[in-house]
């Protein structure tokens, strides 16, 4: 992607079919990560994560005590750095920021908050089948893909590839969620049924990977409710527990619960406009799921 862009940005600049207020952008845009960063916390997420610890406490008031304590709370991550930022950052928010944490050693195969890690059937069986990506590999050969990478073509000023297309998207993406002020010149490449094409390509992806295309790929998110209940159950521990993971655990929890769940499987020969599974929606950069038992 790092050596993709800037080949496009130089069709952009010497080809593209844009306005000046945009070739303008184009010009001054550069990447702002590189490989090694990819999958690092910014300084958005981190603002992001200290902000809903500060919409917790103010959420349930009282009846999360003031300081922190190793015996009320218990905090975990994995063994990555913006999983372990994440939970830095939200319990400043939680505590302010000199509130000293205890945070146990991170797991490089934790069972409950990376549990598809440790499921070789699942490897073998989904994510490494092709046959698993066989209707967003339909959707790529459909109308309205052919569509997108038309018009991305004639914008840009040269013949795009799906691949780029999809980075292009990606970059989009990416760059609309670490600022909030500036634009992504690259989401004004797309048109708003462009995006919506975008976005079911995707969510077939996930659906049929990490959610309710395959019965095993949610049923073993039970180990991960099982120790919800067992929190749940032991009198003795702690009161309050956060886990900060992945969107391959968070999608495979929603199916797990029966949420977001259409009548019929998303396919690939047809685009759906009207559905529940939309990753964009259930599976943001910082959504969270939390679980509270009342006495």
């Amino acid at each position: 992607m790092r050596t993709t862009l800037p080949e496009l940005q130089r069709d952009i600049l010497e080809h593209g079919h844009i306005c000046r207020d945009q070739l303008e952008l184009f010009e001054r845009w550069q990447p702002r990560v590189t490989v090694e960063d990819a999958k690092l916390l910014v300084r958005e997420g981190g603002d992001e994560l200290f902000q809903l610890g500060e919409r917790i406490r103010k959420r349930f008031g009282r009846h999360i005590p003031e300081r922190y304590d190793e015996q009320d709370f218990r905090f975990k991550f994995t063994k990555t750095e913006r999983a372990e930022y994440s939970a830095r950052n939200f319990s400043h928010g939680l505590f302010g920021r000199d509130e000293l944490i205890q945070y146990p050693e991170a797991l490089h195969r934790d069972p409950v908050l990376r549990f598809y890690k440790g499921c070789e059937k699942w490897k073998k069986q989904v994510k490494q089948n092709p046959y698993s990506y066989r209707e967003m590999d339909r959707f790529g050969s459909s109308k309205q893909m052919r569509s997108v990478i038309e018009k991305l073509s004639k914008r840009i000023g040269t013949f795009v590839s799906p691949e780029e297309v999809h980075a292009i998207y990606q970059t989009c993406a990416f760059e609309t969620a670490w600022s909030d002020r500036d634009i992504s010149p690259w989401c004004l490449l797309f048109d708003k049924e462009s995006i919506s094409t975008m976005e079911y390509n995707e969510d077939l992806k996930y659906y049929w990977i990490d959610g309710y295309g395959y019965d095993l790929t949610h049923r073993q998110a039970c180990s991960a409710f099982a120790d919800l209940f067992t929190h749940f159950n032991n009198e003795n521990g702690s009161r309050f527990t956060f886990y900060f993971t992945h969107s391959g655990t968070l999608l495979k929890s929603i199916a797990f619960l029966n949420l977001y769940k259409d009548n019929e499987p998303l396919r690939g020969e047809n685009m759906r406009h009207k559905r529940k599974w939309r990753v964009s929606h259930i599976d943001a950069f910082g959504t969270n799921l939390y679980f509270v038992l009342y006495g």
